[in-house]
Order: C-alpha cells, then sequence, then structure tokens
C-alpha cells in the first residue's frame, strides 16, 4: 500500500504535545472512535475537560461506536477515575478489550471515521503524526487484526458482596 506525504503530518515533538492532539481527538471523536494504548499511562484520560467533552459527545450517541484496546488496564482504575466513571455511565456506548502477550501491537493512538493521530515509537520516547488516507487505512487495519485477537477487558461494574 503506498503513503503518500499527504497522508501523514508530523505533530510537534513533545510530551504534551501529544497529549493535546489526544484532546482534540477525544474532544470529538465524531461517528466511530478506536484508541490504543499499552497503558494509557500517558493520556489525558483523568482530566475533567477530557471526560466533560465525552460526555457532552456519549449524549448524542445511541449504540456502540468507541472500541478501546489495551494490554492492561490497571493504570487506567488507578489514575483515571473519572474516566472509569465515565465508562460506567456510558457502558453502552463503549468495548473493551485486552491485548494477550505475543499479539502484535497496533500503533498507539486514536482513530477516528477518517484520520487519526498515532504514535511511533523512537530512540527517546515517540512522534506523533496525523494520518490520513492509506496511512489512516494501514493503521486501521493493524488495529482491527489486534482487536479480532484480543478479548473482553475492562468491565463496567465489577459485582461483588
Amino acid at each position: 500500500m503506498d503513503v503518500d506525504a499527504d497522508d501523514i503530518e508530523a505533530l510537534p515533538v513533545g510530551r504534551e504535545a501529544w497529549r493535546d492532539a489526544l484532546r482534540v481527538r477525544l474532544a470529538d471523536p465524531g461517528t466511530a472512535c478506536c484508541l490504543y494504548s499499552a497503558d494509557y499511562g500517558d493520556w489525558p484520560l483523568q482530566e475533567r475537560a477530557v471526560v466533560d467533552a465525552l460526555d457532552a459527545w456519549a449524549l448524542t450517541r445511541r449504540q456502540p461506536c468507541l472500541r478501546m484496546l489495551a494490554r492492561r488496564y490497571d493504570g487506567v482504575r488507578r489514575d483515571a477515575p473519572r474516566f472509569v466513571d465515565w465508562r460506567g455511565r456510558f457502558a453502552h456506548l463503549i468495548e473493551c478489550r485486552e491485548l494477550p502477550d505475543g499479539v502484535d501491537e497496533p500503533a498507539e493512538g486514536v482513530l477516528l471515521a477518517h484520520d487519526g493521530v498515532i504514535a511511533k515509537a523512537v530512540e527517546h520516547g515517540r512522534v506523533g503524526y496525523v494520518c490520513r488516507g492509506a496511512a489512516w487505512l494501514a493503521a486501521m487495519q493493524r488495529w482491527e487484526a489486534a482487536w479480532e485477537r484480543s478479548h473482553p477487558a475492562f468491565a463496567a461494574y465489577t459485582l461483588g458482596l
């Protein structure tokens, strides 16, 4: 698959630039949204503004439209209680799965209906990119392949006595 230079746009370098790009995408995920991070440790899921934006977006939805994939969700449960609460309130809209060891990871990032923000690992961290066209399609295909090999996780509710 040929990736045109217009299909990839580098984001400014740095952790805060990456988090800003995620904030923008999570503010209005559109009709469909696929998320992947090994543990979401560097995502702004604990921020009130992000959860408030997801709240406003979710109130306009009627069917599942957000799929979240991770290697593990322990950090989300521990560090992002606002998001965990949001996940419980909108369980009908979000499907969460865990990627088993040995399964290739997709690119970290947010993939929307026609574009996305992905990260590529570099020697000292990662570099973020906006992807469109063939680059978006390749990232989505890799994400879908990982999704197919994953299993349900991050339950919206925990039952107990």
